[in-house]
C-alpha cells in the first residue's frame, strides 16, 4: 500500500462507529476504576486490621492496575480525541517503533500482576504456617524486596528484549497501533507460564484457607495451650480466614479474565480478517475484559473488608459532603432524658 492508501485506511478506522462504541465504553470503565483504586490505596494506608505485609503486596498490587488502567485510558482518549484535531489523515499513523515502544510499556503490569498474586498467595500460606508468631513479627524490608522488587525482574528482562527487537526491525508506518500488530505478546509464553501460574496461585489459597481452618478446628477442641495463647492464635485464625476468603475471589477473577483474554487474543491474532477495521474492533472487544476487571478488584476489596470500606471510598465522598452541610448543634439534655433515650433503645 502506497502512502495514500494507508492513510484513507487509517481515517476509516478512527472514523468506525463500532471502533469508537469500545473505545468510549473502555474510557468510561477505566475512569471509575482509576477512583476506585484510588479509593482501595486510601483504605489500606487506613486499615489498622491487615498485616503490614499483606497492606504492602495489596498496594503493590493496586499500582500495577492503576498502572494499567492509565496506559490504556490515555491510549483510548487518545484514539477518540486526536482524530478530531489532526490537519491530515496521515497524522494518525503510528510508526512501528512507537508503536512496540508504547505497547511494551502498556504490557508490563499485565506480565506483574500474576507474579503479584503469586507473591499474596505465598504469603497467605506463611501466614497461615506461622500464625502463632507472624502477628507480632513485621519484615517489611524482605517484604518490600521478594514482593515488590523481584516480581519485576522478569518482565523488566522481556521489555528490555522488546526494545532491542526494534532494532533489529525495518521502521514502518501502522494503520492501527495495538499489541498484536506490534507483535508485542508472545502467545506461547500466556498459555505456558501465564496460566499454570493463575492454577498456582489458586492452590496456594485454597491450600491456606482450609488450612486456617483445620488448625481452628483443632485449636478449639485442644486443652493444651493457655487462654491468652488460645485467644491470640484463635483471632490470627480468624484473620487469616477471612482475609484468604478475599484473596481466592481475587485470583479467581484475574484467572477467568486472564483466560477469556487470552482465548480472545489468539482469535484476534489467527482468524483472517477481511478489512483492517474488523481487525481493530475484534481487537478492542478482546481488551474489553481488562477495565471490567479493573472495576472488579476494588469492589471486591472495598465490600470485603468492613475497615477499608468505611476508610475507603465511602469516607473520600463522605468528607466532601459532609464539608458542604451546616454543621447542626444538637442541645445537651437533662441526665432523665439519657436514662428515657436509653430505655427506648433497649426496648
Amino acid at each position: 500500500m502506497n502512502l495514500s492508501d494507508l492513510c484513507e485506511a487509517t481515517w476509516e478506522v478512527h472514523q468506525n462507529s463500532d471502533f469508537k462504541l469500545v473505545l468510549s465504553l473502555v474510557l468510561s470503565l477505566n475512569l471509575i476504576a482509576l477512583v476506585l483504586n484510588c479509593s482501595v490505596i486510601y483504605g489500606i494506608v487506613l486499615s489498622k486490621t491487615l498485616h503490614v505485609h499483606l497492606r504492602i503486596l495489596f498496594l503493590h498490587l493496586d499500582i500495577l492496575i492503576l498502572y494499567r488502567t492509565t496506559c490504556t485510558t490515555i491510549r483510548a482518549g487518545r484514539l477518540i480525541i486526536y482524530p478530531l484535531f489532526v490537519n491530515s489523515p496521515c497524522d494518525l499513523l503510528w510508526s512501528y517503533t512507537d508503536c512496540k515502544i508504547f505497547s511494551s510499556v502498556c504490557k508490563l503490569p499485565l506480565d506483574l500482576l500474576i507474579y503479584a498474586y503469586l507473591t499474596v498467595s505465598i504469603e497467605r500460606l506463611i501466614a497461615t504456617i506461622f500464625h502463632k508468631k507472624y502477628e507480632k513479627r513485621s519484615q517489611k524490608t524482605l517484604c518490600l524486596i521478594f514482593g515488590c522488587c523481584l516480581p519485576w525482574i522478569i518482565p523488566i528482562v522481556q521489555f528490555i528484549n522488546d526494545v532491542k527487537s526494534i532494532y533489529d526491525s525495518p521502521n514502518f508506518d501502522l494503520i492501527y497501533c495495538s499489541s498484536l500488530s506490534s507483535g508485542t505478546w508472545d502467545m506461547d509464553w500466556l498459555i505456558r507460564v501465564q496460566i499454570p501460574l493463575c492454577v498456582l496461585c489458586m492452590g496456594l489459597c485454597l491450600i491456606a484457607f482450609f488450612t486456617s481452618l483445620f488448625i481452628k478446628k483443632n485449636s478449639l477442641n485442644s486443652r493444651k495451650t493457655t487462654s491468652l495463647e488460645s485467644l491470640s492464635s484463635r483471632y490470627q485464625l480468624v484473620e487469616n480466614i477471612r482475609t484468604t476468603k478475599f484473596v481466592v475471589p481475587n485470583i479467581l477473577a484475574y484467572c477467568i479474565t486472564l483466560i477469556i483474554h487470552i482465548l480472545l487474543l489468539m482469535y484476534a491474532n489467527t482468524k483472517r480478517f477481511d478489512s483492517v477495521i474488523e481487525f481493530a474492533v475484534a481487537k478492542e472487544w478482546s481488551s474489553f475484559i481488562l477495565p471490567l476487571y479493573a472495576n472488579t478488584f476494588p469492589i471486591i476489596f472495598l465490600f470485603g473488608f468492613e475497615e477499608s470500606t468505611k476508610k475507603g471510598c465511602f469516607q473520600l465522598f463522605s468528607r466532601k459532603l459532609n464539608q458542604n452541610r451546616k454543621k447542626i448543634v444538637v442541645p445537651l439534655g437533662t441526665t432523665n432524658d439519657y436514662f428515657q433515650h436509653y430505655q427506648k433503645q433497649w426496648k
